[in-house]
């Protein structure tokens, strides 16, 4: 049995659930002894027992795993699962960005050069560089909003839902974008910054800069890094696709065919 109820704002789980011990008391004892001729202590004794608990409302669709839910509840663990996916996908985004832009380092050490060799600051150079790394996550995340609004339809048709886009204008969601687009453009664009802005002017106008922009150092360990990570999710991808098949294909050991599933409730 399920029963739903708001707490008043000052009171908490640990108010209420002392209470409950002495409810079940007073309303299963009466139960018990006219129904199944016992009383609440003979009852306990015989090592049966009857708890009442509480539980976040929030908590019910991911987390609660009982008998006889009103309709079936998702896994958290899946999210979990996804949210790791889509994390090694953002590091292999930024690896890409830091290992694309350290290999454009040839062009850009000459502007960073002239531009210091002019006057301009070390901090507004790195200032610049990280604005750049800022703009394209921000059109990255505008593209990738445009391709869910595009995808959502056939996504719903496909998995049987009924998703929409309220949830990107909840002040909750744009606050996580907000710190998502800082964190990402701030990961991506630091590494290139520092380095780039790290060329002394008098070796790069002298274009004695070649050894050094080819040399190996933190590019190859990103390098290395990055084809770990997908190597990771492509065996990933593999073996969960080796599972579904083999559900689909494994013997039941009987005839599926006109057979129906009958749920009744007592």
């Amino acid at each position: 049995m399920n029963t739903y109820f708001k707490l008043r704002d000052s009171a908490g789980p640990g108010d209420v659930t002392p209470v409950f011990k002495q409810l079940i008391e007073q309303n299963a004892g009466p139960e018990l002894e006219r129904y199944h001729q016992t009383t609440f202590a003979a009852f306990t004794q015989q090592g049966n027992s009857l708890t009442l608990f509480l539980q976040p409302l929030t908590a019910i669709h991911l987390t609660s795993h009982l008998s006889e839910e009103i309709e079936r509840n998702g896994d958290i663990q899946y999210i979990y699962l996804l949210g790791a996916v889509a994390l090694f996908i953002i590091i292999l985004a930024c690896i890409n960005f830091m290992n694309l832009s350290t290999a454009r380092s040839a062009n850009r050490a000459r502007e960073v050069g002239v531009r210091k060799a002019v006057g301009a600051q070390h901090n507004k150079l790195v200032g610049q560089f990280l604005l750049e790394s800022y703009l394209y996550t921000i059109v990255a995340v505008v593209l990738a909003v445009f391709i869910i609004r595009v995808a959502l339809v056939p996504f719903n048709i496909l998995v049987h839902k009924s998703l929409g886009m309220a949830l990107i204008l909840h002040p909750v969601f744009v606050g996580g974008l907000l710190v998502f687009i800082a964190l990402v453009g701030l990961a991506a664009g630091s590494y290139p910054a520092f380095y780039l802005t790290s060329f002394a002017p008098a070796e790069v106008l002298k274009g004695r800069m070649r050894k050094r922009l080819t040399g190996y150092g933190i590019r190859n360990i990103l390098v290395v890094f990055q084809f770990f990570i997908s190597i990771s999710l492509i065996i990933a991808t593999l073996v969960v696709y080796k599972q579904l098949t083999h559900l689909q294909r494994v013997n039941l050991g009987f005839n599926q065919g006109n057979i129906l599933n009958l749920l009744h409730t007592r």
